[in-house]
């Protein structure tokens, strides 16, 4: 009687997963791991500086958008209508920062 064998291309179909099984395998054995020498403190350390930077440049745009869009209505007598896809996308700007910023804390 035969046993069936395990063809190479079967084994290279299966191969990934069951690497994946084992790696989730030792994180559920040993949580520790995914802490090892302070990784995740690092990450949040540098999630935090792009996110001073961001809400650093967002201020920046927004208030460039706020002066551009006050000086055309003001000596260029465009309607608020003209200016309103700049504040628009201004407030997009200032509130992408700001999910941002709710969604790492």
């Amino acid at each position: 009687m035969k046993t069936a064998s395990p063809s190479k291309k079967s084994l290279s179909r299966i191969l990934p997963h069951l690497l994946l099984a084992l790696i989730v395998s030792i994180a559920a054995i040993e949580p520790n791991l995914a802490h090892a020498n302070g990784g995740l403190d690092k990450v949040n350390t540098s999630m935090q500086k792009v996110l001073d930077l961001l809400s650093g440049v967002s201020i920046t745009i927004v208030t460039i958008a706020i002066i551009w869009s006050g000086y055309k209505m003001a000596f260029r007598h465009a309607r608020f209508m003209d200016v309103v896809p700049v504040l628009g996308g201004a407030l997009v700007v200032g509130a992408a920062a700001e999910i941002a910023s709710y969604l790492l804390r």
